[in-house]
C-alpha cells in the first residue's frame, strides 16, 4: 500500500511490529509511505500536530508470523534532507537510515533487529536493540547513548560533542576513527577494540570478559577496568599509571607523566606504549 503525504510535518515517528524500515530520498519531490500490508495486517499512516505517524495495526494469529519475516518492509521516501526528531519503535525489525537525511534527534528502539545509520544529528542519538547489531558510519551528533544485549556495535568515522555511551551484554565492540567529548562503555562478555579514538576528557572502560585493544587512541584522563581480559595497545600522550592485577604480566613505560591511567584486571596482562 502507497500513502502519499501533502500536509507539511517536521518529525517522524514509526511504531511497527516486524516490518523492516527503509528511509529513502524521494525523486519526483514528494513523501510517500510504501507498506508491506495484508489483510490483518495494515498501518495507519497520517500527520498530526506537525508529525507524520505510521502505525501498525496488527491482528495476525501466531501462525500468520510464520514464513512472513524478511518481506515485511516500510518504506520512507523523503523530498528533503533536513527533519526534526526521528522516533521508531519496533519488535523485530531492521532499519537502515542513510545519508544524507539530517535530524535534530534520535531515538530508536526495537527488540530483534539491525541498526544501521549514517545519519547527521544536531541533538542527541539513543539506539537499543535485543539482538541485533548496532553500526553508525560517518555521522555526527550532540550525544550518543547505544545499548545491545546479543549483538555487536561498530562505530567509524563518528563525533560526538558530548558523551558517547555505550553497553553491550554479550558481543563485541570495535570504534575507529571516533572523536568524543566522554566516552564510557559496560560489557560483560567481548572483547572492545579502539583504532584512533579521541577522548578529550575522559575514558572509561569496563569488561568483565574481554579484552582492550588501543590503536593510537587517547583521553585527558583514562580508567580501564576487566576481571579476565588483556589491556594492550598505544597511546599518544604521556601517562601517570595507577595499575592493579593479580596474576598478569605488567609492561608500561618507564618514564612518567601527565593524565591519570588506571587500569586493573585480575588475571590479565597489561601492556601499554606511548607512540607519537
Amino acid at each position: 500500500m502507497e500513502y502519499e503525504i501533502t500536509k507539511e510535518f517536521t518529525n517522524i515517528s514509526i511504531d511497527t511490529v516486524t516490518a523492516d524500515i527503509h528511509f529513502m530520498l524521494s525523486n519526483d519531490g514528494k513523501t510517500k509511505v510504501v507498506c508491506f500490508e495484508r489483510e490483518s495486517m495494515s498501518h495507519s499512516v497520517s500527520v498530526d500536530a506537525g508529525t507524520l505517524k505510521i502505525v501498525a495495526a496488527d491482528e495476525r494469529e501466531w501462525y500468520e508470523y510464520i514464513g512472513s519475516f524478511g518481506e515485511e518492509t516500510v518504506t520512507v521516501y523523503l523530498p528533503e534532507v533536513e527533519y526534526g526528531a526521528l522516533t521508531v519503535k519496533a519488535d523485530t525489525s531492521d532499519v537502515d537510515l542513510p545519508p544524507p537525511f539530517r535530524f535534530t534527534g534520535l531515538d530508536i528502539s526495537v527488540s530483534t533487529g539491525d541498526i544501521d545509520c549514517d545519519a547527521l544529528v544536531s541533538g542527541g542519538v539513543k539506539i537499543k536493540t535485543t539482538t541485533g547489531d548496532i553500526e553508525l558510519e560517518r555521522m555526527s551528533a550532540g550525544s550518543i547513548e547505544l545499548a545491545v544485549s546479543t549483538g555487536e556495535i561498530h562505530l567509524e568515522e563518528v563525533t560526538s560533542a558530548g558523551e558517547l555511551k555505550f553497553t553491550a551484554t554479550t558481543g563485541e565492540a570495535e570504534l575507529e576513527n571516533v572523536t568524543c567529548k566522554t566516552l564510557y562503555t559496560k560489557g560483560s562478555t567481548g572483547d572492545i577494540e579502539l583504532k584512533r579514538v579521541s577522548v578529550a576528557e575522559t575514558m572509561t572502560i569496563v569488561r568483565s570478559t574481554g579484552d582492550v585493544r588501543l590503536e593510537r587512541s587517547d583521553g585527558a584522563e583514562l580508567s580501564i577496568r576487566t576481571s579476565t581480559g588483556d589491556v594492550k595497545g598505544t597511546l599518544l600522550t604521556n601517562k601517570t599509571f595507577v595499575y592493579h592485577t593479580d596474576t598478569g604480566r605488567v609492561q608500561l613505560p618507564e618514564k612518567q607523566s601527565g593524565g591519570k591511567c588506571e587500569i586493573t584486571t585480575d588475571t590479565g596482562d597489561i601492556r601499554i606504549e606511548i607512540v607519537n
